[in-house]
This record gives C-alpha cells, structure tokens and sequence, in this order.
C-alpha cells in the first residue's frame, strides 16, 4: 500500500513537468519566421563589398547570411547568399567550392516554386562546367535550365537561361540546337510583346546562322530585325547591340552601303553599345574604303586616331585619378600609422620612468632592510 501511494504521488507530481514538456511550454521559444531584416542588411553590406572589390569581406558578410538565415527561416537570403559566394569563388578562381555554393543554393530552392531561381542557378551550373573543361555535363543541365524557366514564364529568367544553353551549343558546335532555343525566346518574347528580348534572339540566331553559312536564313533575319528595330528607340542599349551585329554582317557579305547607314546611326546617338566612337568610325572608315573611296576613308580613319586618342586620355586621366586617390589613402595610413608609433614611444618612455622609479625604490628598500639587519645583527 506504501509502495503504491509513492508511487501516485510521484505521478501527480510529474504530471505538470510532462504535459508541459508535451505543449511545448517548457521549450525553448521558436524564432520568428519573417525576421529578415537582419539577413537584408547583411546582404547589401555584403554587396557593397563586392562593388568596392573587398572580395573577403563579401564573404564574410554572405558567410553571417549563412549562419543566421536557416534560424530565421529565411531560405530565399540563404540561397541568395549561396549563389553569390560562389560567384565570388569563380572570381577569386576556386571552382570546386564555387559549385559547391552553385549546387547547395540550389538544393534549398529546388522544392519550391521559384522557377527562375532555379533556371538562373542552373545556367550558373552549366556555365561552370563548360568553362571547367566538363562539357558533356552541361548539356544536361543548359536544357534542364532553359525547361525550368519556361515555366517560370518570366523573360528575365528565360533570356538568361537561352543565352547560356545556345552559347553552350556555340562552344560545342551545335548550331542547329542553340537556333532551336533562341527561337524559343523569340516567340515568348512576341507572345508577351517585349521587342528588346527579340532582338537579343535574334542577334544571337545571326551569328550562328553566319557561322553555318546560311545565307537565306540570315537575309530572313535581318529583315525580321529591321522590322522589330522600327518599334524602338535608337538610344536603347539592344538597339544599339543589334545595330552593331548588322552593320559587321553587311560589311561581311558586301553591302558596304547599308552597312555605313548603320553606322551613321550609331554615329548619330554617339554608339551605346559595345562599340566605342573611334572602332565606329574605324568601321566607317574600311567601309569607304572597300567602296574605293579613299579619302573618305582617310578622313574616318584620321576621325577613328583622333577619337581613340581621347578615349586614351581620358582613360588615363581616370586611372591617374585612381592613383592618385589610393596615394593619399596609403599617406593617410601611413600618417595614422607614425601618429601609433608615437604614442607608443610615449607609452615606452613613460613606461621606462616608472620601470626606473621602481628599481630605485626597490633599491632603497633593498639597502634599507640590509642596514637594519647589519644593526640588529651587531647588536
């Protein structure tokens, strides 16, 4: 009877431990889900870095993010943080742990619906394989990407994944497959009436239809181009793009005319893509002088030296201004750095007098207690 009563009380006693163990309220509280102000901050510190070319102190940052996002349940930072470590990495030419960061960024967003994040890690992925000598793996994954991101159904996310899958099938000799994805952005980008992600299709398709020798199909283009160029205004950055590819494969096939209006265009709204004044008006320039005229061509080649001769100029006069800047940041260390070892002689010169004061009265306590011994011994 004893035994049974310790035992009832034993229970009755346990009894709020356990049921408060079973509704959670002896546990440790959970965090906040949403709690993603501390993550943001991080990243845009982290970013911050990377534009100032502190590439470790980037990484420390995305490595915070790292740390804090799976506690905040902030998987979207996470993954975020993950893929730029690994641009970094591919940066700083570490490509084993850049895939790493590629492949677990893409392993948190992979059973989500983000389908644009996963399409842009898997460009990502494909890309490095490529440029890591794996080839045969790519493939895989540039298709898988381009698939993904169709049903994303965003443009960006599509763009990004088509120009990786058709300049993977360029490396590789696959002509026909990279027109196949290419004209897949085209249609979307028609479907949604976005003529600037047409054009980047198109210039695309033109080169590897050039590079085949496909005549027709590149007359085809061109003039579906011309068509799509008369909906936009010149000073757009794919205009001026598109404008450039044209005015290289009518110089290519002969059309040296058409291919001066071109580049009277561009000369007009002072270039905007990848050409520079004096390249533009270099091109002028052979252009006039295939055509025989050679003191047009003369004077677009002397108009191309003085335009590259100011470009150099002012090129210089920006690397000197960095130069210059990175002098006085290195005077200012320096300055600080002599302003410490002054105070520290201060510190060692003080340091020294305390040091001697004590000897000293070290000494004389020394020589004090040795006379009174001396006494009390002769005593």
């Amino acid at each position: 009877m004893k035994r049974w009563f310790i035992l009832i009380v034993t229970f009755v006693c346990c009894l709020p431990y356990s049921a408060g163990e079973a509704f959670g309220r002896d546990r440790e509280p959970l965090p906040p889900p949403t709690d993603t102000l501390y993550t943001r901050t991080l990243s845009d510190m982290a970013f911050d870095h990377y534009m100032k070319g502190d590439l470790e102190a980037a990484l420390d940052c995305y490595r915070k993010i790292c740390e804090v996002a799976p506690r905040l349940r902030d998987t979207a930072r996470w993954s975020a943080a993950l893929s730029s470590m690994g641009a970094i990495y591919r940066r700083k030419r570490m490509p084993d742990l850049c895939l790493v960061c590629y492949k677990e960024a893409l392993r948190l967003v992979e059973h989500t619906y983000d389908y644009a994040v996963q399409s842009n890690l898997l460009s990502k992925i494909a890309l490095h394989y490529v440029s890591n000598g794996r080839p045969e793996k790519a493939d895989s994954v540039a298709d898988k990407a381009v698939d993904v991101a169709h049903k994303s159904g965003e443009l960006k996310a599509i763009m990004f994944a088509s120009y990786a899958g058709s300049s993977i099938c360029f490396r590789n000799g696959a002509y026909a497959k990279g027109i196949r994805v290419m004209q897949s952005l085209v249609e979307e980008a028609k479907r949604k009436k976005q003529p600037q992600y047409m054009l980047r299709g198109y210039r695309v398709m033109l080169q590897m239809f050039d590079r085949r020798g496909l005549r027709d199909s590149v007359n085809y283009y061109m003039s579906q181009t011309d068509s799509t160029l008369n909906t936009m205004p010149v000073y757009m950055r794919e205009t001026a793009l598109m404008l450039e590819q044209q005015a290289v494969i009518y110089t290519k096939y002969g059309n040296f005319r058409k291919s001066l209006e071109v580049y009277r265009k561009l000369l007009r709204h002072q270039g905007g893509g990848n050409l520079t004044m004096d390249k533009i008006y270099l091109g002028m320039a052979r252009n006039y002088s295939s055509m025989r005229d050679y003191l047009r061509a003369m004077k677009y080649y002397y108009q191309a030296i003085k335009a590259g001769d100011s470009l150099h100029v002012v090129t210089l006069s920006r690397q000197d201004s960095v130069f210059n800047a990175r002098i006085v940041e290195r005077d200012e260390a320096l300055a600080e750095s002599e302003g410490q070892q002054d105070l520290l002689r201060q510190e060692i010169h003080s340091l020294r007098r305390i040091l001697y004061a004590i000897v000293a009265i070290a000494g004389l306590m020394i020589g004090g207690l040795l006379y009174l011994y001396g006494r009390n011994a002769s005593k």
